[in-house]
């Protein structure tokens, strides 16, 4: 089931249906409509779900504040998303959307 959801995550990053926010899970940034629409929702939830955990788990084992883990995690998926992916970054108000550029772009 793991690898199928991240299967379909992949999916839905390379559709431009969804992005890596700044909390470390998955935002939805195009919801189609209908039952694919509802795919996204739940594919979106379960993984951020999972996410979550593992971000409460961190906090605790690394005796770390949950933020500080959340922000481990941003970078994290920042630096795995590949180009053309929504990513959510830094900007002079707080944080902005965009699609990662190339290597060196």
């Amino acid at each position: 089931k793991f690898r199928e959801l991240g299967q379909g995550i992949q999916e839905l990053k390379n559709n431009r249906l969804i992005g890596e926010n700044h909390e470390g899970k998955l935002s939805i940034r195009n919801k189609p409509a209908g039952e694919y629409g509802d795919y996204v929702v739940q594919t979106v939830e379960a993984e951020n779900k999972d996410r979550e955990f593992l971000i409460q788990h961190d906090a605790v084992e690394k005796n770390v504040s949950v933020d500080t883990v959340r922000e481990e995690q941003w970078r994290h998926w920042q630096r795995k998303s590949f180009p053309g992916e929504w990513i959510e970054v830094e900007a002079d108000n707080g944080y902005k959307w965009e699609q990662k550029e190339a290597a060196g772009g």
